[in-house]
């Protein structure tokens, strides 16, 4: 007979790829945004410290959200694999990221409010 195997590790796995999925769809939201960038730190003491970013700086972030990005898409698929997960056409097309059809517009956009911004 047929057995499901629901082991405690397959279902850490699970938990790891549901919050890496959001994490990815969190990123591509900051990265798809035309606005500018604000950081928030809660500290222990619930103080909340603010820091808006100037255009290099959001450079920097937009590279090290693109690195991270990077590494959880990477490590999502083989997780899956390992554990017998599955990832529904929708997962997968989030993991891979936008297109280039669609990057070149999001491209375009970010160009256009880089010029509007120097105005």
């Amino acid at each position: 007979m047929a057995k499901i195997l629901d082991t405690a590790e397959q279902k850490e796995a699970l938990r790891e790829i549901t919050e890496g999925l959001k994490v990815i769809q969190d990123i591509d939201k900051v990265l798809a945004s035309s606005s500018p960038l604000c950081l928030g730190i809660l500290s222990d003491n619930k103080l909340k410290i603010s820091l808006d970013t100037h255009t290099s700086e959001s450079g920097q972030v937009e590279r090290l959200l693109g690195k991270l990005r990077a590494k959880i898409a990477k490590k999502i698929p083989a997780q899956a694999d390992k554990y017998h997960i599955g990832l529904s056409e929708e997962e997968r097309t989030l993991i891979s990221g936008p297109s280039k059809e669609e990057k070149g517009v999001e491209d375009k956009k970010v160009r256009k409010n880089a010029e509007v911004t120097k105005n």
